[in-house]
């Protein structure tokens, strides 16, 4: 499986890339009508169910807010289609199938930085990987994920204002930091003052 992330200020577009052996591993019984083999059709009707998927086994969190995936803005059959076959791709042929998913996260206030957690492995096998690639300008970050490493977060470096009732916590913070670092020093004062006598 692949994964590619375009990183902007506002928004996250993300695609997945799945073979049709994997799609049919995470979603048993993608061949509805038993053909032995997937066309487009099925693939659509079976959006509901990897939607599910995706939100139950694939956290997402922006701005360290849980976020979900949405719905899929567009599916590309990555194979070549003959007039009238309907997308179809023998089950021989799944290894080899491909199938683009796009998503779009966004936030008025901007990405500041996503989390990604991958938590289907025992539907993928132990083997399985996920290849990502963060895009961001001119800089590329590639991270793999594994049943070892199965999550990531991406920094995008966009400095964003803290929501109110976080704000007040990192006040609160700060105070109890400042109220300890005085009562260190005073330590630290009357020990010598003690030192000196």
């Amino acid at each position: 499986m692949r994964l590619r992330v375009l990183m902007q200020d506002r928004r996250a577009d993300l695609r997945l890339t799945f073979s049709l052996l994997q799609l049919s591993r995470l979603l048993p019984g993608l061949d509805a009508n038993r053909d032995q083999g997937v066309n487009e059709a099925e693939l659509k009707a079976a959006w509901p169910r990897l939607q599910a998927l995706l939100d139950s086994r694939v956290h997402c969190r922006v701005n360290d807010q849980a976020q979900g995936w949405g719905p899929v803005l567009a599916m590309d059959l990555v194979w070549p289609r003959s007039a009238g076959d309907g997308g179809f791709a023998p089950a021989a042929q799944y290894a080899s199938r491909f199938v683009d998913l796009e998503f779009a996260m966004t936030k008025a206030e901007g990405i500041a930085d996503l989390w990604l957690g991958f938590d289907w492995w025992e539907q993928t096998g132990v083997q399985a990987s996920v290849q990502a690639r963060f895009e961001q300008g001119e800089q590329i970050t590639e991270v793999p994920f594994t049943p070892q490493e199965p999550d990531f977060l991406y920094d995008s470096g966009l400095q964003i204002p803290l929501p109110p009732e976080r704000a007040g916590m990192k006040r609160f913070g700060l105070i109890v930091i400042g109220l300890a670092m005085a009562l260190m020093l005073l330590w630290g004062v009357l020990k010598r003052l003690r030192g000196v006598a």
